[in-house]
């Protein structure tokens, strides 16, 4: 009987492999947005996007994260202290299913009811009436779901106000350079 024997080989380069990837993975510096004894956070590396409202100011800048450092996130123009950060806006999923898909699905859904009316009407009694006005009867939860859709969006958090008892933004140094 004839006994399988194990190749290490190619599980010791698998396991380099793993290796190098997540050590490559490890040296970027990024910036952590969380509560104070709460384990939900967010994190924004660097060349991301960041939304944010500088204090004092009343619109949002969104600009792309070239380095985090240890006092101050730089952007392409400017260094922004983050004492001087107030909001952060995140953004997320505000919807249960995309306007876009309801949109289509309807508009195809009317469509369809449509040239089998007109189908109706050019054969002058086919038998499709019927069809045709149930077609369009599938069209009616749109607007409900639309309705879910606006509720929905109110309870999506998406704006959070950094202060020292509640939202903190700090940075995590992996790399000095």
């Amino acid at each position: 009987m004839k006994t399988l024997k194990f190749n290490r080989y190619p599980a010791l380069l698998a396991l380099l492999l793993c290796l190098l990837y997540t050590t490559a993975e490890a040296q970027t510096n990024y910036a952590v947005l969380s509560k104070a004894g709460k384990k939900k956070r967010y994190t924004f590396i660097e060349g991301q996007e960041l939304t944010y409202k500088v204090r004092g100011d009343v619109g949002f800048f969104t600009d792309i994260i070239l380095k985090v450092q240890d006092s101050a996130l730089q952007f392409a123009t400017y260094t922004l202290p983050y004492t001087d950060i107030e909001t952060i806006l995140v953004h997320k999923k505000k919807h249960i299913i995309p306007n876009k898909t309801l949109l289509t699905y309807g508009a195809n859904i009317l469509v369809s009811a449509g040239i089998l009316e007109i189908a109706y009407r050019v054969n002058s009694g086919g038998g499709v009436h019927a069809l045709g006005t149930q077609m369009a009867y599938l069209a009616t939860p749109i607007p409900v779901f639309f309705l879910a859709n606006w509720i929905y969006s109110w309870f999506i958090k998406t704006e959070y106000t950094l202060s020292a008892d509640e939202y903190q933004l700090r940075p995590v140094i992996l790399r000095k350079e």
